[in-house]
């Protein structure tokens, strides 16, 4: 834990000085704090660190970096993670970023996304996606029963899991084509279904729509206009083959 407070105190100061304005660091400060998170990048396992940093820091370029140690060590090192770590830690960055006193700026939480988004899909490789269904399960109950910047947090989930599928980032091509070919079959109908049906119960609203709302709308309408031109690895498009009915 001491150690662990030492690097967090070592990254906030190289994070001052790379954030300074060029007029108050020298070339070589802002090298040698450069190379601070250069080695951080480069720690193995790395996880017990990254959350130690993750709650303690209110530093938000820290945070960012430290998301991106987490997310290029889990795809260089998934194949020697045991079951329990990786269900513990994506357990514990979901429950994260569900914080309410927790206020994220945009990119560190999108990049902490990113990281969730990784573990799914790599972990449906291995478990036929049933992790992923269990994320959907409480993502659709943040969409439909949650508050609006809960509902906000949910479609930023699906977009960027949706993203994921359509990357070979860490995969090989033959994983990859089976990763998102199961998502296509299992999940991705499901996620247009209630996409839709969020959308038919906003239009239903009192009108004018306030501007938290909007924000909801326009998410939900990116998630639905991205699968209708999704790019299916079968011919069999599951979205002219449904009829979807509102309750």
């Amino acid at each position: 834990m001491e150690q662990a407070h030492q690097i967090l105190q070592e990254l906030e100061a190289a994070s001052s000085i790379i954030l300074a304005s060029p007029s108050l660091v020298t070339n070589d400060q802002r090298n040698d704090a450069e190379a601070v998170f250069m080695s951080f990048r480069k720690t193995n396992m790395p996880y017990s660190l990254c959350r130690y940093i993750l709650d303690c820091s209110r530093v938000d370029f820290v945070l960012f970096e430290t998301a991106g140690t987490l997310r290029d060590a889990l795809i260089q090192e998934w194949i020697l993670l045991s079951q329990e770590l990786k269900n513990e830690f994506r357990q514990y960055l979901f429950q994260y970023i569900m914080r309410d006193e927790k206020i994220l700026a945009p990119f560190v939480r999108d990049r902490i996304l990113q990281v969730i988004a990784i573990m799914i899909k790599r972990g449906s490789v291995e478990d036929g996606g049933q992790e992923r269904s269990n994320i959907l399960d409480e993502v659709e109950k943040l969409i439909f029963n949650g508050d609006l910047k809960k509902q906000v947090l949910g479609c930023s989930i699906i977009l960027a899991l949706m993203h994921e599928y359509s990357t070979t980032v860490g995969l090989t091509s033959e994983s990859h084509y089976a990763a998102k070919k199961e998502f296509e079959a299992k999940d991705l109908r499901r996620i247009f279904v209630f996409s839709t049906r969020a959308l038919h119960e906003i239009q239903n609203l009192p009108q004018p729509l306030s501007i938290d709302i909007m924000t909801v709308l326009k998410n939900l309408l990116i998630i639905c206009e991205s699968i209708l031109v999704w790019g299916f690895n079968s011919t069999n498009n599951i979205l002219f083959t449904i009829s979807i009915t509102y309750a």
